[in-house]
């Protein structure tokens, strides 16, 4: 079996996009209370670690997020926490032991505004993407993406303009979901 080990690089005060997948295909993120968990772990980690959350979404069987951090080095720290932490407790209420949930995580450093907005669009189009929601409006309903919040606070009409300024690109990786 091939290792999904990708290479990853660190850099200080850079804004970063991550994609991490889950390692069980039998377990899924498929109610509320898993995606909240992890919710809760993501920014729980984030402030711990003093990392800036700009987006992020949670799907059914991986999460997108888009930070920025002081410390490079802190990047494997922050994605450890959150999915050992996330793991320790699901395996815990599922009275199932050493159970691996995530592979590694797949990471992305932003070079400029337009690769920033890229991802951000990317993101935010995910539960779309996947059938989590219908449309852009329908993304003011979904709690598991940063998008409800720029819609509640920024407005759909700007939501609309980088979506149209910053087309989205097809980030995903060949035989990866």
């Amino acid at each position: 079996m091939k290792r999904h080990q990708p290479k990853h690089l660190y850099v200080d005060n850079q804004v970063y996009f991550i994609s991490a997948h889950l390692a069980d295909r039998n377990f899924r993120l498929d109610d509320d209370f898993k995606k909240d968990k992890l919710l809760l772990k993501i920014f729980s980690f984030a402030w711990e670690n003093k990392i800036s959350l700009y987006a992020w979404a949670i799907l059914e069987n991986h999460y997108h997020l888009l930070f920025k951090v002081s410390n490079g080095l802190t990047i494997s720290k922050f994605i450890g926490d959150i999915h050992r932490g996330f793991t320790f407790e699901i395996n815990r209420m599922e009275k199932a032991s050493r159970r691996r949930l995530w592979k590694n995580y797949w990471d992305w450093c932003i070079r400029d505004e337009s690769d920033y907005w890229r991802h951000f669009n990317y993101i935010h189009h995910n539960p779309i993407k996947h059938g989590l929601v219908p449309d852009i409006t329908a993304l003011k309903k979904y709690r598991y993406s940063s998008a409800w919040n720029y819609l509640r606070t920024k407005g759909e009409k700007w939501l609309m303009q980088a979506f149209e300024g910053y087309p989205i690109l097809d980030f995903t990786v060949a035989n990866d979901e």
